[in-house]
Parts: C-alpha cells; sequence; structure tokens
C-alpha cells in the first residue's frame, strides 16, 4: 500500500540551506515567522510504503479512524511554526509527524493549542499525540510514553553588542534574564542562580517570565531584559532570522546539556508508541529522518535510535547519556 505524504521529493518548508551544524546558522539570513493560526494545510505530496507490520500495532479506533488528532504549539522555530499565510504549519516536528503518519496509513489532523495546556488535553482525549518539543521527562510517565526524536541543549540570546561579556555562565548572575514561564529555562535559571551563583559570592540572576520566546526576545530588543535563554536550535534560528541579524548574538550555547523531545502519547492507547517508534526507526534507517533535519539546517539535532522513554538511557551519537533535569514543563 502507498500513501501520499505532504512532503514532496525536495523537502516542503525548507527554510535553511543544508549546513554541518547549528554553527554554521549564523551566516545564514532567513526569515523566521511568528504569527498565530491554526492548523495546517494540504501540501503537495510524494507516495510512501505504508508499513503494514506497523499498522498492526496501532489502537483499532486508530486504524478505523484513519487518522491522529496531533496536538502542536507553535510558533517554536524551526520546529514547528507558520508559512506565510499565518495558518499553515510546517517545521522539523511537522514534516516529522506527517511521514510518520504516512507510514502507518494514517492523517493528521493538527491544532495548535496553548503549551501549558497540551498534555492536560493529551492526557484528556483531545489528542492522540503531542508534539511541541516535549522534553522526555520521568516524571511525565506516569500518563504519557514518549518516542524520541530528537536532542538539544539551552543557550542564552544577547546584544551583538554584548556577546564578549559571555564566556561562561555565571556571567548571567546579577543580569536580567528572560525565559518562557513553564519550560526547562526557568529550573535551569533558578538552579544556575541558586548553585553557581551563589557559591561564586555573585548577585542572583533576575528572572523574567513570558508567555512564550518571542515575548521574551521582543523584550530584548527593547533593553527590558539582558539575556534570553532558550533552545539552542531556536536560538540559532532566531539569530538568522530578519529581525535576529544585528539583534541577536547567542551564547553559552552549552548552558545545559543534551535532553531529548518525545513525541507524546496517552499511554493508555496500546500499541500506538510502539507504532510510531517502528516507522520512526525506519526512517533513521533509511536516509529520510536525516534529510527533514538537513531540510531545516538542525543535524545536530540528530538520534541514531528512537526510543520509548529513553531520555534517561541516551542514544545521540552511540555514546552520550542524557542527564536528568531539574523539575519543569519543558
Amino acid at each position: 500500500m502507498r500513501i501520499l505524504t505532504r512532503r514532496d521529493s525536495a523537502g516542503i518548508g525548507q527554510v535553511w540551506h543544508r549546513t554541518a551544524g547549528l554553527a554554521a546558522l549564523l551566516a545564514l539570513g532567513l526569515a523566521a515567522t511568528g504569527c498565530s493560526g491554526g492548523a495546517a494545510e494540504e501540501k503537495p505530496g510524494r507516495e510512501v510504503d505504508v508499513n503494514e507490520e506497523a499498522v498492526e500495532l496501532l489502537p483499532d479506533d486508530v486504524r478505523e479512524a484513519g487518522r491522529l488528532a496531533v496536538g502542536t504549539n507553535a510558533p517554536y522555530a524551526p520546529m514547528v511554526m507558520f508559512e506565510e499565510d499565518g495558518t499553515t504549519l510546517t517545521g522539523v516536528e511537522v514534516d516529522l509527524m506527517d511521514e510518520i503518519s504516512a507510514r502507518l496509513g494514517l492523517e493528521n489532523d493538527w491544532d495548535n493549542t496553548n503549551w501549558d495546556g497540551l498534555l492536560t488535553a493529551l492526557r484528556a482525549g483531545r489528542y492522540d499525540v503531542a508534539i511541541a518539543s516535549i522534553g522526555d521527562r520521568p516524571e511525565r510517565r506516569d500518563t504519557v510514553d514518549f518516542v524520541d526524536y530528537a536532542v538539544t541543549g539551552m543557550a542564552a540570546v544577547v546584544d551583538p553588542e554584548n556577546e564578549g561579556d559571555y564566556s561562561e555562565n555565571t556571567d548571567l548572575c546579577g543580569k536580567q534574564v528572560g525565559y518562557q514561564t513553564g519550560v526547562a529555562a526557568e529550573s535551569i535559571l533558578t538552579t544556575l542562580s541558586e548553585t553557581e551563583c551563589a557559591e561564586a559570592g555573585l548577585e542572583p540572576i533576575s528572572m523574567a517570565g513570558f508567555p512564550d520566546d518571542n515575548a521574551g526576545l521582543l523584550a530584548l530588543r527593547s533593553g527590558r531584559v539582558d539575556a534570553h535563554v532558550m533552545d539552542s536550535l531556536s536560538a540559532y534560528f532566531e539569530q538568522s532570522s530578519e529581525t535576529g541579524k544585528g539583534s541577536y548574538a547567542t551564547v553559552l550555547d552549552g548552558l545545559y546539556h543534551l535532553t531529548p523531545y518525545g513525541i507524546a502519547i496517552d499511554n493508555q492507547h496500546d500499541g500506538l508508541a510502539e507504532a510510531v517508534q517502528m516507522v520512526l526507526n525506519d526512517m533513521i534507517s533509511d536516509g529520510t529522518y536525516e534529510q527533514i533535519l538537513d531540510d531545516y539546517s538542525v543535524p545536530a539535532a540528530a538520534i541514531t535510535e528512537a526510543l520509548i522513554n529513553g531520555g534517561t538511557q541516551g542514544v545521540v551519537d552511540g555514546t552520550e547519556t542524557f542527564e536528568a533535569l531539574p523539575e519543569s514543563d519543558g
């Protein structure tokens, strides 16, 4: 059986040119859209083979419906964002999830919602899966399983004129630092302030929470914060955007260790996580996964194997291990 996927052979949403790694993003000058909007629209597609073995793993209700309700939280470039129409979703996660579903003989019904309610809506049955740069965290696994698909860390974005002032984490001590509320950055900054800053006899970090990274970056541009801490992949993307060129410099990109992003699936959906894992590993094996990451110039986010609840098992390049994060919602 063959089905159309929304990624055409050239790679839908090819926002960046291919590069060797995150550092090369500094040379790129491409626009990042930051609109609000809804579900993705149909795009030209290409045929893919359906994995019948994986289809057999699907819950009966999902197989019979032929569709997945997918929750996300846009924009969070380059993982999920809007095209120029302000409505159509694109990005790494959109292309990955559409390819996964196509190989399961399914179509996706995308819904963009607030971050704070995303996992609650998943647990309540509003969505079958949620994909929105959600950290695979042990404390979430009582009700949710994760199929890990990427890794990332944290970085700080600052005014380019002040870039030289930031060479180590403690350079954030005594500064006004923004972060998106409810995600890992909040706990990371709190821990840094209470440990490294205190132990060095430095002033604590003055933390400023924002509803999203766009609001935090606006505060940076207007001088209301000295730095904004965010996902390192998104930080480099924003630096290379039309808005970010000359306005942002990404520093301290080792601010926090690698952590996995996982596709969140209610663990009452027996078989769905295993089906998603099977086709994602097929995509890793046949190069489709690598191509999607390359389409958005984030090869550094790649994993070598899709694990279920693998956030503490650690498969990055076959040797690295994910460390435990402080508790947060990110």
